[in-house]
């Protein structure tokens, strides 16, 4: 009886340990997931004021006049 008791709390030790490690690997993924959108928005945003810059430059406006005149009106 001793040993059927110990191995079903063994049980649930081992289940409980599994699903901590599977909790904190998710968690590590998360981060890293958030960590990589971060970079990929600054990535993008480069790319754009990088595009931004050629057009207006390309067209001969400067963006700093057009900014402040729309945020005036």
């Amino acid at each position: 009886m001793r040993k059927a008791f110990h191995a079903f709390f063994n049980f649930f030790a081992t289940l409980f340990v599994a699903a901590n490690r599977g909790a904190s690997t998710l968690d590590n993924y998360a981060k890293w997931a958030e960590a990589e959108s971060g970079a990929f928005e600054l990535e993008a945003r480069l790319e754009r004021d990088a595009r931004l810059a050629a057009l207006s430059k390309e067209l001969g406006i400067d963006l700093k006049v057009v900014e402040a005149k729309s945020a005036a009106a």
